[in-house]
């Protein structure tokens, strides 16, 4: 620590030596900012075979092809051939990631089978345009 402060011309540590402490860290980490908003709840509300059947296909996006097919009463993602996981559905045409409750996947509107979708992560926001 003394070391970087030295190279990078940071005197921070001299004048706050809390910063270095090990309980330090442990509050930090532990504490969550106020301004933050609280974590929505993540549902897995059920699909009928009729509104599965206007996801299911073959997408192309910045990561390569996304496969999302159905199994079961469940839809499920797979990427450049690795199966993900199952796409938890929030209503409307929102599911998330059973994986990971921070990946949003948004889906085209409408009664006919959708051109595409986007898949946010934190701020990040990528588009998949159906192939097929």
């Amino acid at each position: 620590m003394k070391l970087w402060s030295l190279l990078t011309g940071d005197l921070s540590s001299r004048f706050y030596p809390v910063t270095s402490s090990r309980r330090f860290h442990q509050i930090v980490s532990d504490a969550t900012p106020p301004w933050l908003p609280p974590q929505a709840e993540v549902f897995d509300l059920p699909t009928s075979a009729t509104m599965r059947t206007l996801w299911v296909a073959t997408y192309t996006g910045m990561y390569g092809r996304a496969r999302i097919y159905a199994r079961q009463d469940r839809l499920i993602v797979a990427l450049e051939g690795q199966e993900m996981g199952g796409l938890l559905y929030q209503g409307g045409n929102t599911f998330v990631a059973s994986w990971d409750h921070g990946v949003r996947v948004v889906f085209g509107t409408g009664n006919v089978p959708v051109a595409g979708f986007t898949v946010t992560r934190r701020k990040r926001v990528v588009t998949y345009q159906r192939v097929e």
